[in-house]
């Protein structure tokens, strides 16, 4: 194991290091800066001091000279010492400069230190190994989980003489305690003391003493959210203190020196509003986060010290036992920690927490007791937990009460207190929502290279200017410096992480509008790169819907005869057979079968098993839960009145006495029941028993099992059916509660009897086939991953059109290798070594794997690379579903998950892009919000119907007035609203601009339209959505890529135009410069809010910033703009009037015929720079359907034409131009700007045609 894997704590921190505090002697930036400003102070009065001795020397020799010199002579010693004193005066300036640039350098290091935790490290701490020795620790976490911190250690000695209270080394990152393991050495999560079986947990006795409970406050801290909120002052220091922004002001200072005042100040006020505005938007989101955060605190049943008192909620700590339930109070409704169930049982609903509205029932652990020393295991163990932030919708006390513990005072259920405060579930998403949260910038590994790239030609400007520089005697070595270090910085394009942060909030505020909800904005880019597809299926795929269609294969026995029907329909209830679903009836079943028999035409002993063997329950009168279960109960003439009692209107009553849940490690579920006929007053006690028919199989008496079993249910699942197996056992009657639960689950589930196949039709939605359709049509793989039989995922798989290999399809079996669907006698060998035939097998057939063979490739060091093969992954887990997409990731594929926001969990948090779809009904579609001009619009004609129905009131009153035996006007029930009752138009006007202002800022994600699930969540049970976020993935990628190269051109043009009006001492105005910009901006304002197209286009965009492409376009199109960049200048210098010409940079700016040229071809070649690289189809808008973009772009680059025209001279004045020489120069002029856009156009198109990307 690495040094690296040692430290490693949770998937969230990579690494923890030890660090102590260095001498300020000892750090980096102070020493080596303290000797270098004393060397260059003690050189600068030395070269004064030397200067004035020479002064006075030179005074004396002059003195001392003989009168007959002559006076050519004493010409020749002033001009020679004249040129010595320029000399000592530009070593003077490399002197200041020097200093200067020194000092320059120590506040950047220092600003490092803010910028950079691991430089901070470096230079102002020492690593340690002792803990005892640290004093901070830097944590390094995983990545887009926030960033790296530099937290303080906490020391607290042992305080009490309890054992379990040894001093302690903590820290807090990210709102969670870490405390020290002195036995690993590293950092951990908080350990709650969870009892480790059932035995131990019906046995609690809750904390006994004050000194427990205050040694446990000071552990794990009170149970409440903590969300500070900074003053905006404060954040907008460490706003101003970015690295962008300070190398902004910097450019900013440096054009300064070169009198581009008003630029300068245009500039910075422009930052200075961007900032402030980012600064906005944190607050807000805080803000949010902090109302969600603020969970109502209410007083709550506690058993401390051996009796029940009242504390608040926020007291709570781990450990405690805790009295829970419904009551009037709507606050004390909500979960206020995450608990384990003791006793009782509860009805929640979670959407606060998964999104999902359907309640869920949770049963108290103590049901387990029949085998006390079970372990617990919270990850499976989900139906026992109540989670934090979740709703108490229905509550059910035991009658039993729990060994130490005496019933609570206010009967309610009794609760184990797992966890509290931001270690809850519901305290992890709202870490998520707060740290995943960040906006996007540029500090990535590509952004860097790409800035290296560009600094490359920056330097190779810098040294051009300087060559040419140190020839000409004009240029002060401070000055030519000064310009070099300017052209350097001119390519670094300060926009890029405005630029990369519009881009991805513009997609955020499209999402949101289509009802889909991002907690991790940083995903939006991979959703653009995806390869593969994945999709759970039911629920997914297909609708929750499930459709009866009876029972297949029920033993003879279990059937009514003909008369037995007669009797039972006519003895059935009315309203009872109108709720059954008419699909039932065998006529109208789609599955053409004559062994399927409709639930209500079979015995007792079939209904029993539908009716008591489910974990439904009802809200508000209705039937809640399970699909399937629903689906069950509606089709038999039952009447379910609770979640633990179902009746019929015959003599049967059914109670289920013991549920044993569902899961998806065991594929069924089982209940004890008590069947009472209350005719005879006699009961009896029944397992029933559901599942997967391939698990159920051995639980069943060989007796009962029919010979053709396997054949049986196949038949089915070939049909796209879901086929579940239905069995029973009669318990011994005499049995009473205690010893019911005493049974373990495997003595309810063994020797049951064979009572048939339930058979589901599973529609699909009725989008899915299109959906699918458009995926595969644009170029990514499909992938399904099901608990589902292979055999009807296949036949989904069919249907949806991504299975289609002409030789058909194999499944993969432990014992036969291969096995065709539609021969189950062939059989195909596995050869777990050989690669190549996986590959030729892909190409002829549709591969599916169960869970049950996954190993069989993913642990093969050869096969397991080439998962991405298998299109249907069937009766997997949810963790084998986490291993499948890990295994994807890890072989290079950017994948896509999207299921269900409870059984995927750890698949959509795996994947890169990850979709919880909510199945709550189809979500309603944004309107988009009206422009101003509509708006104004919609005012205008309300004013006017007001106006309208004033004039009709007052007509109607003065015919009254006239003749007063009028009958008076019917009330019609409508009243006429007057302008004196409503808000004036202006008022109204204001407040839906508000409204649309609102929704042009990217809101924070709030607690229930996220699920704790996936990054992202879509409120419809539509798939559609999945596409909504592959268009807006591919478009937010293809605008960064476009922004990089954008800003790339823009900056190499700016940098060599600067690099040749500087080497001819020729300057831009302060004017020039600040027009300039703003033209610029406003291009830069309208490009990153560019839609995606209704459709998704058949290939991907490109995903690699250094593609063959991408360079060749770059450097092709800066050759073209530097070509025609030279051209104008030497057509300008050769019309140019010497009397023009101004030797010295330093002068007040002049205009000049070079200078105004240089000028309008750079305006025209950045314009050209956005039209060109503009992508527009296929992944987003084109640049005719982005209006504004192209209104901006064709009004600059037209101006540009009309300033080359001269046609309106005021215009020319205003952009300081000087008048150009003649006709033919403009035509140059005009003809070297069109050339340049189309040159750059047909360069783009041929690279992107020709090269790989």
């Amino acid at each position: 194991m690495s040094k690296k894997e040692k430290k490693k704590v949770n998937k969230s921190i990579l690494s923890i290091d030890l660090y102590k505090r260095k001498s300020i002697l000892f750090h980096y930036n102070f020493l080596p800066f303290l000797l270098i400003f004393g060397y260059l102070l003690f050189a600068y009065y030395t070269e004064e001091i030397n200067n004035i001795s020479t002064v006075v020397d030179n005074t004396v020799t002059t003195a001392k000279t003989d009168n007959s010199i002559d006076v050519n002579d004493d010409s020749a010693s002033s001009s020679d010492e004249k040129s010595k004193d320029g000399s000592e005066i530009i070593e003077l300036n490399v002197h200041m400069f020097l200093l200067g640039l020194t000092l320059c350098l120590y506040v950047v290091s220092n600003l490092f230190n803010l910028w950079s935790v691991d430089y901070k490290c470096f230079n102002s701490l020492q690593k340690v190994k002792n803990i005892k020795d640290a004093q901070f620790v830097k944590v390094t976490p995983s990545s887009h989980i926030g960033s790296k911190e530099i937290c303080e250690i906490r020391y607290r000695p042992a305080l009490t003489n309890n054992e379990r209270d040894q001093e302690e080394y903590s820290i807090e990152f990210q709102k969670r305690k870490l405390v020290y393991n002195q036995d690993r050495k590293t950092f951990e999560k908080v350990k709650f003391a969870i009892p480790t079986n059932v035995h131990q947990l019906i046995t609690l006795t809750g904390y006994q003493s004050p000194e427990e409970i205050e040694y446990i406050k000071m552990k794990y801290g009170q149970n409440q959210f903590d969300v500070p909120i900074p003053a905006f002052l404060t954040l907008y220091k460490e706003q101003a203190i970015a690295p962008f922004f300070v190398f902004q002001v910097f450019c900013v200072l440096l054009w300064c020196l070169e009198d581009y005042i008003i630029y300068c100040l245009f500039t910075l006020f422009l930052l200075l509003i961007f900032e402030a505005t980012i600064v906005k938007s944190r607050l807000k989101n805080l803000q949010t986060l902090r109302e969600m955060s603020s969970k109502p605190s209410f007083l709550i049943y506690v058993y401390r010290q051996y009796s029940w008192k009242q504390i608040n909620s926020t007291e709570l700590l781990p450990g405690d036992i805790v009295s829970i339930g419904r009551s009037q109070n709507e606050a004390s409704n909500i979960v206020p920690c995450d608990l384990l169930l003791l006793s009782g049982g509860c009805v929640v609903n979670e959407a606060m927490l998964t999104g999902e509205s359907t309640p869920h029932h949770k049963e108290a652990i103590e049901d387990k007791k029949s085998n006390p020393h079970q372990e617990i295991d919270l990850k499976n163990d989900k139906n026992h937990i109540l989670y934090s932030g979740t709703q108490i919708v229905q509550h059910e006390t035991s009658n039993e009460k729990l060994a130490n513990i005496s019933k609570a005072p206010d009967r309610g259920c009794i609760a184990y207190v797992l966890s509290t405060g931001f270690n809850t579930n519901q305290g992890r998403l709202m870490r998520t929502i707060w740290f995943s949260s960040e906006r996007v910038t540029a500090n990535n590994k590509e952004s860097f290279l790409f800035i290296m790239f560009l600094l490359a030609f920056g330097i190779a400007a810098s040294v051009y200017i300087y060559i040419h520089g140190k020839i000409d005697p004009r240029q002060t070595q401070y000055k030519l410096l000064l310009r070099c270090i300017m052209v350097i910085t001119s390519v670094v394009p300060p926009e890029l992480p405005m630029e990369l942060s519009m881009a991805v909030n513009s997609s955020l505020i499209s999402l949101i509008k289509l009802g889909i909800y991002c907690t991790e904005p940083f995903r939006i880019p991979f959703a653009g790169k995806v390869d593969i597809c994945c999709f759970d299926k039911t629920g997914t795929l297909t609708t929750d819907d499930l459709i009866l269609q009876g029972v297949a294969y029920c033993p003879k026995k279990f059937i009514l005869d003909i008369n037995d029907i007669s009797s039972s329909s006519n003895t059935t209830n009315t309203t009872s057979s109108n709720s059954s679903s008419s699909s039932t009836n065998p006529s109208t079943s789609t599955v053409n079968d004559e062994n399927l028999i409709a639930p209500q035409y079979l015995s007792d002993q079939i209904q029993f098993i539908l009716a008591g063997c489910h974990s439904l329950v009802i809200m508000d009168s209705k039937l809640v839960g399970d699909p399937m279960e629903s689906a069950a109960i509606k089709a038999i003439p039952w009447i379910c009145k609770g979640d633990k009692t179902t009746h019929q209107k015959k003599p049967w009553t059914i109670e289920i006495a013991h549920r044993y849940h569902f899961s998806s490690q065991l594929k069924r579920m089982s209940t004890v029941c008590k069947l009472i006929n209350t005719n005879s007053q006699s009961s009896t006690f029944w397992s029933f028993t559901k599942g997967a028919p391939e698990v159920m199989k051995p639980f069943f008496s060989d007796d009962s099992i029919p010979a053709d079993y396997d054949q049986l249910y196949r038949k089915y699942s070939k049909q796209g059916s879901r086929v579940i197996a239905l069995g029973f056992k009669k318990l011994d009657s005499n049995l009473n509660p205690s010893q019911l639960k005493a049974f373990s689950r495997e003595d309810i589930e063994s020797s049951l009897t064979f009572s048939g196949f339930l058979v589901f039709d599973c529609p699909l939605k009725p989008d899915s086939k299109t959906l699918i359709d458009m995926l595969t049509f644009s170029s990514h793989m499909i992938v399904m991953i099901t608990g589902d039989n292979s055999l009807t995922a296949c036949h989904v798989a069919k249907q949806l059109g991504f299975m289609k290999q002409p030789k058909g399809t194999l499944i993969l079996e432990k014992q036969r290798g291969w096995v065709p669907i539609e021969d189950d006698n062939g059989q195909i060998e596995l050869d777990t070594t050989n690669a190549e035939s996986l590959l030729r097998l892909s190409k002829e057939y549709d591969l599916c794997v169960s869970g049950e063979t996954l190993e069989l490739i993913s642990e093969s060091a050869v096969l397991s690379k080439y998962l991405y093969l298998i299109k249907v992954f069937a009766r997997v887990s949810p963790d084998q579903k986490q291993i499948i997409l890990s295994n994807m990731k890890t072989n290079g594929f950017n994948t896509l998950m999207a299921g269900d926001g409870t059984n995927d969990v750890g698949a959509l948090k795996q994947a890169h892009v990850g979709v919880a779809i909510l199945n709550r009904g189809e979500y309603r579609p944004y309107q988009e919000a009206p422009s101003f001009r509509q708006l104004l619009k919609q005012q205008q004609q309300q004013l006017q119907q007001q106006q309208q129905q004033l004039r009709m009131k007052k007509l109607q009153a003065s015919r009254q007035n006239l003749n007063p035996n009028a009958i008076p006007p019917l009330n019609t029930g409508t009243t006429t609203t007057t302008p004196n009752t409503t808000n004036s138009p202006s008022e109204m006007l204001q407040q839906q601009m508000n409204q649309l202002q609102a929704d042009m800022e990217p809101q924070m994600v709030k607690l229930g339209d996220a699920s704790i699930a996936a990054p992202f969540t879509s409120k419809s049970s539509s798939l559609i959505p999945v596409t909504h976020i592959i268009r807006q993935g591919r478009c937010t990628l293809v605008t960064t890529f476009q922004m990089y190269k954008i800003l790339a051109l823009n900056s190499l043009i700016m940098a060599y135009s600067s690099s040749a009006l500087y080497i001819d001492a020729i300057k831009l105005g302060d004017t020039q410069a600040t027009l300039g910009g703003l033209l610029v901006a406003c291009c830069f304002l309208f490009i990153s809010n560019g839609k995606p197209l209704s459709g998704l286009a058949n290939r991907k965009p490109s995903s690699n910033l250094f593609s063959p492409y991408m360079f060749s376009s770059i450097l092709l199109q800066f050759f073209l703009h530097l070509a025609c960049l030279i051209y104008i200048k030497d057509l300008a210098t050769t019309r140019q009037q010497a009397q023009e010409f101004d030797d010295d940079l330093d002068s007040p700016f002049k205009a000049t015929l070079v200078n105004s040229a240089v000028f309008l071809i750079r305006i025209a070649m950045q314009i050209a720079t956005f039209a060109v690289n503009y992508k527009g189809h296929p992944f987003m808008q084109s640049l005719r359907e982005n209006k504004p973009l192209l209104y901006v772009l064709s009004s600059i680059w037209g101006l540009c034409i009309l300033l080359s025209m001269e046609a309106i001279p005021y215009l020319n004045e205003t952009f300081e131009l000087v008048p150009f020489p003649d006709t033919q120069f403009q035509l140059h002029l005009i003809g070297t700007i069109v050339f340049d856009l189309v040159g750059a156009w047909i360069i783009e198109k041929i690279c992107s045609k020709i090269l790989p990307s």
